[in-house]
């Protein structure tokens, strides 16, 4: 079969020289279509201008914003050696974790949606617009987009997903752009300051409060 791809008229598929086409009337996310992929599952993958849509012959499976997805305009994708799908949108780039058949048939529970991470200029993304079309996976195992700002590239053999929240270290704490010396303060026995702020104590080597009480 050949797929596809139209502008405001969803995705057609050609076999034994039948045409079939199908929008959103059939559940298609969205009638324009930029980019088609498929998994190791042998699910098709459309990137659409609402999100994208997963066919798996009989069913419709639409992800988008409301999902996690970090942009509806959808513009390239691909899918790599774990079955991972990367999406390229027009404001950044989402990681899937893709839903096996059963997810399709209904036998899947809330926890089984489909993991979604997004990465933008924080995740160190130069550009956020990714062009349409413009990604490959060499065999080195790097993926490489093509975006508004430049080429980017992802070696998938180094790269680690996080699972959990970063630790967050506090340097620094500043009250109305004023550094306060808490160390200071607390070898004083002064736990509290003319504007309000209390505090306990400092935690050891460092100038932060604990149990900080502010107005």
């Amino acid at each position: 079969a050949m797929w596809f791809g139209t502008m405001d008229g969803g995705v057609s598929c050609l076999l034994n020289d039948s045409l079939v086409n199908y929008t959103s009337n059939q559940g298609l996310g969205g009638n324009t279509v930029w980019a088609i992929t498929q998994d190791t599952n042998g699910i098709l993958w459309f990137g659409t201008n609402n999100g994208i849509t997963g066919f798996n012959g009989k069913a419709f499976l639409p992800i988008n914003e409301k999902d996690g997805l970090c942009n509806n305009q959808v513009f390239s994708m691909v899918v790599d050696s774990i079955n991972t799908l990367w999406v390229g949108t027009l404001k950044g780039l989402s990681q899937i974790k893709l839903p096996d058949n059963s997810y399709f048939e209904g036998q899947s529970s809330e926890s089984m949606k489909p993991e979604i991470l997004n990465y933008g200029r924080r995740d160190g993304l130069v550009g956020l617009d990714f062009a349409s079309n413009s990604v490959f996976i060499d065999n080195m195992n790097c993926i490489w987009w093509g975006t508004d700002n430049a080429l980017t590239m992802l070696e998938l053999s180094t790269f680690r997903s996080l699972t959990m929240a970063p630790i967050i270290h506090i340097n620094d704490i500043l009250f109305n752009e004023e550094n306060i010396n808490f160390k200071e303060l607390m070898a004083k026995k002064q736990f509290s300051i003319p504007n309000g702020i209390e505090f306990d104590e400092v935690a050891p080597f460092t100038n932060n409060p604990t149990k900080l009480n502010v107005p």
